[in-house]
């Protein structure tokens, strides 16, 4: 078995098996029948790095690398705190072309693939107790985020799961997502330039052909 087909199987081992059709239903039925209160509360989950392309972040802090799940207006964000200011990366549901959570090697990996890029924000003016404001700024990822469709969030193993479970079972769209081929586009990036760097078909984790997952 060579190095490739070891990985595989690492991989196939450490993804949790997928629930009966059955299942699956109830799962969907029991998040949409939620009360307003519980089913559109915000996830806020914990994450140790982030990479998008060649830019990546990472930290051992619960503060640092946050995803939020957004149930009402229906978005995900990723919220990176550099330099003592916190900056969001946020992409809607219908801006999502598939998503895959897969658990390996002590981790919980997210990987979102997007049909065009994210919008970015700096929060202003932070005060304790109060709602939260956002100003739109340009990427803040050396292009990367503008460049790459593929987002790769870790967690510390435990922690993503029922929030993700629950993203992707309260939207009849995301669960269709989620279950069906990733990625979806052949190429990972939005454009498609004459020549493309290795090291960004790498970095960005893009899947080669028969490596869907």
């Amino acid at each position: 078995m060579d190095g490739d087909e070891r990985d595989s199987e690492r991989q196939r081992r450490a993804t949790p098996p997928a629930l009966t059709l059955e299942e699956e239903t109830e799962r969907i039925r029991m998040y949409q029948s939620q009360p307003d209160l519980v089913k559109y509360t915000v996830s806020t989950v914990p994450a140790r790095k982030i990479q998008i392309g060649n830019w990546q972040r990472t930290t051992d802090n619960d503060n640092e690398i946050l995803a939020k799940f957004f149930f009402r207006i229906e978005s995900i964000a990723w919220e990176i705190v550099d330099d003592n200011e916190t900056k969001r990366i946020e992409m809607f549901w219908n801006n999502i072309s598939s998503l895959r959570m897969i658990s390996f090697e002590g981790n919980s990996i997210l990987k979102v693939e997007l049909e065009a890029p994210p919008e970015f924000f700096t929060e202003i003016d932070p005060q304790p107790r109060r709602h939260r404001q956002w100003m739109k700024i340009p990427d803040f990822t050396n292009g990367e985020a503008e460049r790459c469709r593929i987002h790769t969030v870790t967690f510390p193993e435990g922690v993503l799961e029922s929030h993700y479970d629950k993203l992707t079972h309260i939207d009849d769209l995301l669960f269709h997502k989620s279950r069906g081929p990733f990625p979806v586009h052949n190429y990972p990036f939005f454009s498609q330039p004459h020549q493309a760097s290795t090291s960004s078909y790498a970095n960005g984790g893009w899947f080669p052909p028969g490596r869907r997952f």
